[in-house]
């Protein structure tokens, strides 16, 4: 392990400008308004998208969600194909996308 002889004194830091400082606030204000207004935006796309959808669920119950059963005849719809397969491509998706993510961000 070497020693250091060196002499020289530390430097101190520099002190930022008050102009600095209050635009570092400022944005720091500024982002945490977005981030509220991003979490509001998505409660009300939420809300608008479950009141919508009450006339549906009043007319077919839950049972929609867990039914693979589709029949233009009888008035009877489930969901449950096409949710599995939302699933399914969002998770081959997201196994494409990860390593080729962290490769991009690693190198």
């Amino acid at each position: 392990m070497a020693i250091s002889t060196d002499k020289r004194p530390a430097q101190m830091p520099r002190q930022r400008s008050v102009l600095a400082r209050q635009l570092d606030a400022g944005f720091v204000r500024l982002t945490g308004v977005f981030g509220v207004g991003v979490a509001l935006l998505l409660l009300v796309i939420a809300a608008k998208v479950g009141l919508d959808s009450m006339p549906a669920v009043g007319k077919l119950g839950l049972g929609f969600l867990t039914s693979g059963k589709w029949s233009l005849d009888t008035d009877t719809y489930g969901a449950l194909p096409q949710i599995y397969g939302t699933l399914i491509s969002s998770t081959i998706a997201l196994a494409l996308a990860l390593p080729i993510g962290l490769g991009v961000s690693i190198f």
